[in-house]
């Protein structure tokens, strides 16, 4: 029997790390469950579960699942549908291949507002007669029956007969149990039977008879084949002996592909020569020591500290040692012949090392020539001591000898040739101070700029502090519930004119869209500059704020990041400076697309103008000269030339006006007039005559057109 564990839940979680809390899919197909557990406590959010494909007879421990949305229980032994009353958003339920018999157990799922799809394939309740129209008229919410959508006529026509259906269906379920009760009987007591049984279907057992593996196998074969001959009936109980029988066979079949464990023959010698072996079954660390001056090997072996020395014995041969650490063998061969019974074995208190010391048979000496001995006479400050005779002997080497190059000459100390195609680089002098150069301590060393002093500065300089432990507070907003918060502003682009003096003002929307009002200075053409934009959360970022009057440092929890971009400036917040001033045309010199004169405004002093204009700082005309300024005597043509100067001279902040004159000009005889400033001069008295006479013209070309 295989029980739901946290381990298996787990190990189907890999793809959402391993976390089963905010588990919403889980597969457990396959796996032989038995029964449904825990998984109500462990996966709370699960939205579908697969259950296909095992050994659970009920349908139990879901209840709590409030959020499953799709239940598969398909290949399974299940007899009725029951406790999924809780399952409050259950969408589809498939109960394929089962034994639902009661089918008057699918009226706990009326209540379940979001139920559409079920499956009851391959059930004994589908042989029922009227077993669709009963499903229909019981579950009013359903959308598909076994994978066919439900008719509104037919729902309607199994609403009519359900309560005839209900009688029918509830007459061949009584039927249906009363069978089942004598099949599970019958099951019961032929299992008994074959319990009862030897393996090999005999009454007892000769536990005295040896059998082949080949006798096995040829019981086996026959076994098998009288399984899978026998007429059964499809219920739970004989589908679980289906289970165990190809269980048996499974771990049958893995045992006859596993390979015995064939142990390694130790080799000690080889079989050619019969020469020692280097063996390390302990596989313990060692060093050997050839000491050619005391003429011995010293073997240091690293054995396990806290091993009782009883379970190490060592055997020391003219030419191996070997030591049997716990039962495992250490062996090495030696390259000379020792003396075992001068060899000596000790261990260490503090380490536990073992060392083994063997001496040499023939203690090699090195060939040396001596060179003649020096008596060397120190007299002694006493003349009653004898003078003391010190012998000293050199080891004479004989040049020729040498096998090796001397590496001491390689390279010449004194002057290295450069590498060839290189030129040596020659020493510039530095250049001495000149003659009136004065080193006055007064001058002040040259400091860096300022963006170079940043760049230099290291972080307690840059964040203002002293180097050295500080205590970091852990601001409120890491609180759970907690209401501050901390938001992070960055614009792509920054005005020179903006005015620091003044409060800005800041706009949220319900939609989390953000509007930025900045103020700028005065004179500066606008008034102010709007920014928007919209906030993002963030996640795993931080604010560090430095209180350099108290020296607290806290660290807060930024919630959102707002990203604004500068918008085009709004005509309502420009100001309209000194326009250029109207230049007199001559209309001698004007287009050929004239057009009709218009009449003048009857006050002598207006001006008919494309576009509101200030004037500050003008002169005022003379009393003495005509009132009549030559701007009014000007056709309606000259205005159209001067709308189209003065709107091409201010493109980027009067296109509006000069839609507003484009339709003036269009109107005719119909076009506003508005009153301006006096001009800053007169107009030539011949230039004024010959306008008053236009102004007649025009006037008595209208009367004869009237």
């Amino acid at each position: 029997m295989v029980v739901i564990t946290e381990d298996l839940v787990r190990k189907r979680a890999e793809h959402n790390e391993l976390q089963i809390s905010t588990l919403e899919e889980l597969s457990l197909h396959q796996q032989d469950i038995e029964k449904i557990e825990y998984l109500d406590k462990w996966c709370r959010d699960l939205k579908i579960l697969y259950l296909q494909s095992n050994l659970i007879e009920k349908i139990e421990n879901v209840s709590r699942l409030k959020k499953l949305e799709y239940l598969n229980l398909a290949l399974n032994n299940i007899e009725r549908v029951e406790n999924l009353e809780g399952c409050e958003s259950l969408n589809k339920l498939d109960l394929t291949v089962n034994f639902v018999g009661e089918l008057t157990s699918i009226s706990c799922l009326q209540d379940l507002e979001f139920f559409q799809e079920l499956y009851l394939t391959g059930n004994p309740c589908t042989e029922y007669e009227g077993y669709k129209d009963y499903v229909i008229a019981t579950l009013p919410q359903l959308q598909k029956l076994d994978g066919v959508d439900v008719e509104k006529s037919e729902r309607i026509a199994a609403i009519q007969n359900y309560s005839v259906l209900k009688r029918s269906i509830e007459q061949q379920q009584q039927a249906y149990v009363t069978r089942r009760n004598l099949e599970r009987e019958e099951e019961r007591k032929e299992l008994g039977k074959k319990k009862a049984r030897g393996f090999d279907g005999r009454w007892y057992t000769d536990v005295n008879s040896g059998s082949s593996p080949a006798d096995d196998d040829a019981l086996w074969e026959k076994e098998k084949k009288a399984f899978w001959e026998e007429t059964t009936a499809y219920t739970p109980e004989s589908r679980k002996q289906v289970h165990a029988h190809m269980q048996k066979a499974k771990e049958r079949d893995e045992k006859k592909d596993e390979k015995p464990e064939v142990k390694k023959e130790r080799r000690l010698f080889n079989d050619a020569d019969g020469r020692p072996l280097n063996v390390n079954e302990a596989k313990v660390d060692f060093t050997i020591e050839d000491d050619e001056e005391n003429g011995q090997y010293i073997l240091n072996l690293s054995v396990f500290k806290h091993l009782d020395t009883s379970l190490l014995d060592a055997d020391v041969n003219p030419f191996y040692v070997r030591v049997i650490i716990k039962g495992k063998i250490f062996q090495l061969c030696l390259d000379e012949e020792v003396s075992s019974s001068k060899s000596t074995a000790q261990r260490s208190t503090t380490t536990g090392h073992l060392v083994i010391t063997m001496p040499k048979v023939k203690h090699a000496t090195i060939a040396s020539h001596k060179k003649p001995t020096k008596e060397v006479t120190k007299p002694f400050a006493n003349s009653n001591i004898k003078s003391e005779t010190i012998t000293t002997e050199k080891l004479e080497v004989d040049p020729s000898m040498y096998s090796m190059p001397d590496i001491g000459n390689i390279v010449k100390q004194n002057g290295c040739a450069a590498p060839v195609g290189t030129k040596a680089k020659a020493k510039v002098p530095e250049r001495a101070n000149s003659p009136d150069f004065v080193d006055n301590p007064d001058v002040p060393p040259l400091r860096l700029l300022p963006q170079f002093v940043r760049m230099a500065a290291t972080v307690p300089e840059r964040l203002g502090i002293d180097k050295g432990h500080h205590n970091l507070k852990i601001g409120k907003s890491f609180e759970n519930g907690s209401k501050e918060s901390f938001h992070t502003i960055r614009y792509d682009f920054k005005p020179a004119s903006v005015d620091t003096n003044q409060e800005s003002s800041v706009t949220v929307g319900d939609d989390g869209g953000v509007e930025v009002t900045v103020p700028h200075v005065q004179g500066s053409g606008t008034t102010h500059t709007v920014y928007k934009g919209n906030k993002r959360p963030l996640q795993k970022e931080c604010v560090l704020i430095i209180n350099h009057e108290t020296g607290e440092i806290a660290l807060e929890k930024l919630s959102y990041a707002i990203l604004l971009k500068k918008t085009r400036s709004d005509p309502s917040a420009r100001i309209v400076t000194n326009p250029r001033p109207l230049t007199p045309i001559d209309k001698t010199k004007s287009s050929p697309m004239r057009r009709a004169p218009m009449k003048p405004h009857p006050s002598s002093s207006a001006i008919i103008a494309t576009q509101p204009t200030s004037y500050t700082g003008v002169q005022k005309a003379s009393r003495s000269a005509p009132a009549v300024p030559f701007g009014a005597e000007l056709g309606s043509a000259d205005m159209v030339m001067s709308s189209e100067s003065s709107s091409d001279s201010s493109s980027g902040s009067g296109s509006s006006d000069s839609d507003s004159d484009d339709e003036q000009g269009n109107q005719g005889t119909d076009q506003e007039t508005k009153t301006a400033p006096p001009v800053t001069g007169l107009a030539p008295p011949s230039y004024l005559h010959t306008l008053s006479q236009d102004l007649r013209l025009s006037e008595s070309s209208d009367d004869d057109s009237d």
